[in-house]
């Protein structure tokens, strides 16, 4: 066990680097929006660009928002929505209280 907590180690350090992580997002995104509009991982853009395009309205009926302002949330929010969604996935890996038989 010990031996493979140390061959795991670097692959670890890697994978918990934020710029790795940031990277991981973006390639998430891109991987979306390239998807066929009517298969599984097109509708999840689609839902995901629905939520983004909510957000930055919301901040545009906060304050004033201008194009390159616009942009830049929307990007900004769009990798925010997938880091989120990267972090919640272990969490819905928990075992739950009752598992069925």
């Amino acid at each position: 066990m010990a031996l493979i907590k140390l061959l795991v180690a670097p692959i670890r350090r890697v994978v918990n680097f934020p710029l790795f992580q940031l990277t991981v997002a973006i390639a998430v995104i891109v991987l979306l929006q390239a998807a066929d509009s009517t298969s599984v991982f097109g509708k999840i853009f689609s839902v995901l660009d629905l939520l983004v395009d909510l957000t930055v309205r919301l901040c545009a009926a906060t304050f004033e928002v201008k194009s390159f302002t616009k942009s830049w949330l929307t990007t900004g929010f769009m990798i925010a929505y997938v880091y989120i969604a990267g972090l919640l996935e272990p969490i819905s890996k928990l075992p739950t209280a009752v598992d069925p038989i």
